[in-house]
């Protein structure tokens, strides 16, 4: 049994509706999940309550995915009472399968501020899943610093690189910045369980190894 959680800000949400419209909804979302949370009274709430619980169902499935994330083949349905339930498709319900995965649950909220989620994974059959590489040397090919105190707070140098190399073999946002620099983000508070500002939300800023040890030094420490 796996447990997968996580939270998503509305107010960045909505501010990528504004911006992207229905290509950034086209992108992550199928035709039945858009057309459920617009015929919502605040939409954005519901689009970021479904984001968080794709994230919390990819964390809970026992495999692990490579490349570009198929957030489609996640689709967050409504079951019987109105509960929200998963309806997988495509490559990640053949991995599923193969994975034994026989229940999916999952329950989800939100605010104005924030949409949460949390997911509970039933397998038949568990194989080990695969840790990515550890980084030992930066982009550069210098060596890495591993970890790095900064604004009272100590980063792991080296995990950064890390989250900026598996953000880089995505390539799934390269038309649409805001989505891109998203994505990036719910990586590192992934990586790193903080919550970053929309100031940090910045994808040349998330994109650049020294800067983002710097912001992310500023919110561990709580500056």
């Amino acid at each position: 049994m796996n447990v997968g959680t996580d939270i998503v800000s509305v107010v960045r949400v909505a501010a990528l509706m504004d911006r992207s419209g229905a290509a950034f909804l086209q992108r992550w979302f199928t035709p039945g999940e858009v057309a459920y949370c617009v015929s919502k009274a605040v939409p954005s709430r519901h689009v970021a309550a479904r984001l968080a619980a794709k994230e919390a169902v990819l964390k809970a499935l026992p495999f692990a995915w490579s490349g570009p994330v198929p957030w489609r083949m996640v689709e967050i349905v409504n079951g019987g009472h109105g509960a929200p339930g998963v309806q997988l498709s495509g490559a990640v319900l053949a991995e599923a399968e193969q994975a034994g995965v026989v229940e999916i649950s999952i329950s989800m909220s939100h605010c104005d501020e924030y949409a949460t989620a949390v997911a509970l994974v039933t397998s038949s059959a568990r194989r080990p899943t695969p840790q990515p590489a550890r980084t030992e040397a930066s982009q550069s090919g210098a060596p890495a610093r591993p970890l790095e105190a900064t604004g009272g707070a100590v980063v792991d140098r080296g995990q950064v690189e890390q989250v900026l190399t598996e953000w880089s073999g995505m390539g799934e946002a390269d038309a649409d910045p805001e989505l891109a620099a998203l994505r990036l983000a719910i990586l590192f508070e992934d990586s790193f369980d903080v919550t970053l500002t929309d100031d940090d939300i910045d994808l040349a800023v998330l994109s650049d190894p020294d800067a983002m040890v710097r912001v992310l030094g500023r919110a561990l420490s709580g500056a």
